[in-house]
């Protein structure tokens, strides 16, 4: 857990729940029924699933130290979007 938010910068521990369970589960203190699962690759691949009740999305990106603080702070603000590219 230490390795995790020394890399990840910028976010907010306190708002959020951890549990290591092959990967990390992030819920919402204010909010259980808003969840993010991340499992991270060596080859710095992240897949996560953001989920809020019975309501769940799958994406894979490539991650640095922010991907996770930008991600979390999106989720929490009800700002998810899908970025496509062609």
């Amino acid at each position: 857990m230490e390795k995790l938010k020394k890399f990840n910068q910028n976010v907010d521990w306190d708002k959020w729940t951890v549990v290591e369970n092959r990967g990390f589960i992030f819920t919402f203190k204010t909010d259980n029924k808003r969840k993010a699962i991340f499992n991270f690759s060596r080859k710095s691949i992240l897949v996560y699933q953001l989920i809020y009740d019975k309501t769940y999305m799958c994406a894979v990106m490539s991650y640095d130290n922010m991907s996770l603080s930008n991600i979390l702070s999106d989720w929490e603000n009800n700002e998810i979007y899908w970025k496509l590219r062609v």
